[in-house]
C-alpha cells in the first residue's frame, strides 16, 4: 500500500534518510515534491498577510520560491562540478520534499511563537536540505553539508543581485 503524503512529510521532518532515497528514486514523486514546494512558499506568504496584506503574501511567496529554485540550482551545479549528478530529477524530488519545514513560515505573525517557528523552520529546513543533498547526490554527510551551505550562500548572493537589479529600492 502506498505511503500517504502526510506520513512521508513526517518522515522528512524527522530527517529520516531513507525517505529521501525513496523520493529521489521514484519519478512519481515529482508532482508531490512540486506541490510541497508551492505549499511551503504559500504558507510563508500567508505568514506575511496579517502585517503586509496581499502584497506581502505575494512578495514573500515569490521570494521563498526564488530562494528555493536558486538553492536547488546551486546545489545541482555543485553536484555536476563534482561529477555526482547526471540528472536534476532525483535532487529535485528530494529537495522538494525538503522544503516542507519552510511551511512553518505561516506562524511568523504570532508573537514569540513566530520567532521560535522561524528558528525551527531554518534549522529543520537546512537539515532536510542537507539530508536531501546527501542522499540524492550520493555524498558523505560532511561534504553534503559543505555543499549545501555554500550553495545557500551562493543562492542568497544571486537573490540579492536580482533584487538590486530588478526591484526598485522603494519596493523592498
Amino acid at each position: 500500500m502506498p505511503e500517504a503524503l502526510s506520513e512521508r512529510i513526517f518522515r522528512v521532518l524527522t530527517l529520516e534518510r531513507e525517505v529521501f532515497d525513496e523520493v529521489a528514486g521514484d519519478e512519481r514523486q515529482t508532482g508531490p515534491a512540486l506541490g510541497i514546494v508551492f505549499a511551503a512558499t504559500l504558507a510563508t506568504g500567508l505568514g506575511h498577510l496579517p502585517s503586509e496584506g496581499l502584497r506581502g503574501l505575494l512578495l514573500a511567496s515569490l521570494a521563498t520560491c526564488l530562494d528555493w529554485v536558486l538553492w536547488l540550482g546551486a546545489i545541482q551545479a555543485g553536484l555536476l562540478a563534482m561529477g555526482r549528478a547526471d540528472s536534476l530529477g532525483p535532487l529535485f524530488r528530494a529537495f522538494g520534499y525538503a522544503a516542507a519545514p519552510f511551511a512553518l513560515g505561516v506562524l511568523a505573525p504570532i508573537p514569540l511563537l513566530g520567532d521560535l517557528a522561524g528558528l525551527v523552520q531554518w534549522a529543520l529546513g537546512f537539515g532536510a536540505a542537507w539530508r536531501a543533498t546527501q542522499r540524492a547526490g550520493g555524498l558523505q554527510l560532511p561534504e553534503a553539508g559543505v555543499l549545501c551551505f555554500a550553495a545557500l550562500f551562493v543562492a542568497l548572493w544571486i537573490r540579492s543581485l536580482v533584487l538590486a537589479l530588478f526591484v526598485p529600492a522603494a519596493c523592498v
